[in-house]
């Protein structure tokens, strides 16, 4: 069942491992089955779903000032439950493309 569930959210849409575990806590799972989950499926790369979530951010708030981007994408993808080194990552990545 975590397996699947964790396979379902992420095919929704682009999360991180802290969210995915906080939203499986409600199924009171031991701690030791939803890290399996999360770790035995695969397809948990946290800084290719924090740059999919920021692309897709992106598409949806073009019209934010650039000097506002860093803080609210930042703020995005920390809600989304992302490792703060991978929304670096993603941020600097960000900010090096020229936005015309």
């Amino acid at each position: 069942f975590a397996r699947n569930y964790v396979k379902n959210q992420l095919r929704q849409k682009p999360q991180g491992k802290h969210l995915l575990f906080y939203k499986m806590r409600r199924f009171d799972l031991s701690p030791e089955i939803l890290e399996e989950a999360i770790d035995g499926s695969g397809e948990i790369e946290e800084k290719e779903l924090a740059q999919e979530a920021a692309d897709r951010w992106f598409l949806k708030n073009q019209k934010v000032p650039k000097e506002k981007i860093y803080e609210r994408l930042g703020r995005h993808l920390m809600s989304r439950g992302f490792p703060w080194e991978a929304v670096k990552q993603v941020l600097e990545e960000f900010t090096k493309i020229p936005k015309c």
